[in-house]
């Protein structure tokens, strides 16, 4: 599992929320038609391990392969990308040539390695999820022991605090259920989830409040501008001018992006007037 680099606040206090990827493979991952055929080949089986420690390595940078030294971006020699995945270089070679040739692999005009199926085999989580799922585990594992323990004329109490702990659990999961709608919402309207834009919908939300980037969502799906800079920019004039989710039903007001006017957005409606 790898994860992504934690930010810094003001004054040099270290965020707590950092987010996590990993490699999610489907139950047929192997039958898959390329893998399969590249199974089968001499050595297939160290191609196929290579492949998956390509994956995992690119997990964070939206599938790109590249090295990044000051400010130059330098592609991975041979010799790098032995000693990166402890692969043998006459492997590297053969298995980079292999994994080109059947659509899995292409090296990108300044030589970064894009991993071209890996969109589909991504899984994160920010550490706050990760947090508020350990407790829930935990408090299920504790919930058990207390009622075994609890005499008979307690059993009314323990219902309570029974009771009490399964409301904070359904709240837990409701705000759980509702985040993982935001990925949900923005893969059916916007483009399919790339770790890049998970972290970005993450910060937007800490920032703004989740409310307001689902509604910046369907704002810019109105407005045909179906990316992340147009619903950022959007999700922060509603939260400049005060949107809440009370206000909702009242009459909407159209929230202008600043970044209408560069890409030739909605006049303001005073172009008539002399």
């Amino acid at each position: 599992m790898q994860s992504s680099t934690a930010c810094l606040k003001n004054g040099g206090e270290k965020m707590a929320d950092k987010r996590y990827y990993w490699l999610k493979l489907k139950e047929d991952f192997f039958q898959d038609e390329a893998i399969e055929w590249l199974e089968e080949q001499e050595n297939g089986k160290e191609y196929c391990l290579f492949y998956l420690k390509l994956c995992l390595k690119s997990l964070k940078d939206d599938g790109k392969l590249i090295r990044t030294v000051g400010n130059l971006l330098i592609p991975y020699s041979t010799e790098k990308l032995a000693e990166a995945t402890r692969t043998k270089a006459d492997t590297v070679m053969v298995a980079m040539q292999v994994l080109q040739r059947i659509g899995l692999v292409e090296i990108l005009d300044d030589g970064a390695i894009k991993m071209l199926k890996l969109q589909d085999m991504v899984g994160s989580e920010s550490t706050a999820a990760a947090r508020m799922r350990k407790m829930r585990d935990g408090k299920k594992r504790n919930d058990v022991t207390p009622m075994l323990q609890k005499p008979c004329n307690n059993v009314a109490k323990t219902v309570t605090a029974e009771i009490r702990d399964k409301s904070i659990e359904n709240r837990d999961k409701s705000i759980e259920i509702r985040e993982s709608n935001l990925i949900v919402i923005w893969e059916q309207n916007i483009s399919p989830i790339t770790p890049v834009i998970a972290e970005e919908l993450e910060r937007l939300k800490k920032d703004y409040g989740l409310p307001i980037v689902l509604e910046a969502i369907k704002v810019a799906c109105k407005r045909g501008k179906r990316n992340i800079a147009y619903v950022g920019g959007v999700a922060r004039n509603m939260f400049t001018e005060g949107w809440s989710e009370e206000k909702q039903q009242k009459p909407k007001q159209e929230y202008k992006n600043p970044f209408d006017a560069a890409f030739g957005g909605e006049s303001s409606g005073n172009d008539n007037k002399e």
